[in-house]
């Protein structure tokens, strides 16, 4: 690159290369495989959506290879793409959330597993079209704590809810809901009309695909709920970029507990 520079992967302008910050907008740099890996994240505006996204591409593979592996007989490969297409046995070792399985790390791992790829991209797609409303206005790191937080919150509600009841739950729902519930608490935040509108819609999509294919109901509502009390005190902050760095600090003790949980589950799995 020439005199030495690099082009900051967040505001996409020139700075030195042995500038630690870029010298517009004051984010940290850091080494030149940092600035890359932050350019390939940033490519879409979408730093933390990118994130999330690739983690449970990862374990969805994760759970088709252990799926394969350890099955009587081959699968086949037409039945990843349904909902319940990955084996339970796989998904409660990986850390799913269900009857007999109370460990609190799994209120975590749930957030990234999903039962099918039809599961799976239903999830993404749905958090692909609300991150790109919000992710950008009120910065990656908050967007992706705020994903982690209120996925953990749902679970805990999901959990709560169906006591001693037989079941077996994952997926990223509960989360996505969250980050509905963000957009609603700003809405709630400003007082704005289309708060209402908007969550009665909420509502009754969750209750159509509660009904429609079984999905997790208190969840979702737990995540919703936790998402507009979020969301809401997000909206009512006066000087946001003011927390900022504790934001981006969460924001990796999150990248670490998730990194950490998963190489702990898929060690303990095979």
């Amino acid at each position: 690159m020439a005199l030495g520079g690099r082009i900051c992967p967040y505001c996409k302008r020139y700075t030195a290369k042995d500038e630690p910050r870029c010298i517009y907008c004051n984010q940290f740099l850091g080494p030149q495989w940092v600035t890359e890996a932050m350019k390939i994240l940033n490519s879409n505006g979408l730093v933390a959506t990118n994130l999330i996204a690739g983690a449970c591409v990862i374990m969805f593979f994760v759970e088709v290879a252990m799926t394969v592996a350890t099955a009587k007989t081959p699968p086949s490969p037409m039945s990843f793409l349904f909902f319940r297409g990955i084996s339970g046995s796989v998904l409660d070792r990986l850390g799913a959330l269900s009857t007999d399985a109370h460990e609190p790390w799994r209120l975590l791992a749930s957030c990234f597993l999903h039962m099918g790829a039809a599961h799976l991209l239903m999830n993404m797609w749905a958090l692909y079209d609300f991150a790109r409303a919000l992710e950008p206005s009120i910065k990656w790191p908050r967007f992706f704590v705020s994903f982690v937080v209120t996925g953990i919150i749902g679970f805990a509600v999901s959990e709560w809810w169906y006591g001693q009841k037989d079941y077996l739950t994952a997926g990223a729902s509960g989360a996505v809901f969250g980050v509905q519930g963000l957009l609603l608490g700003d809405f709630l935040s400003k007082k704005d009309p289309r708060f209402q509108q908007f969550l009665w819609r909420t509502i009754i999509y969750s209750a159509i695909f509660y009904y429609a294919i079984g999905t997790n109901q208190a969840a979702h509502m737990g995540g919703l709920a936790a998402g507009i009390g979020i969301g809401f005190l997000f909206g009512k902050e006066s000087r946001p970029w003011y927390r900022e760095k504790y934001f981006k600090a969460a924001a990796f003790v999150c990248m670490l507990l998730i990194v950490v949980t998963f190489a702990f589950v898929v060690r303990n799995a095979w």
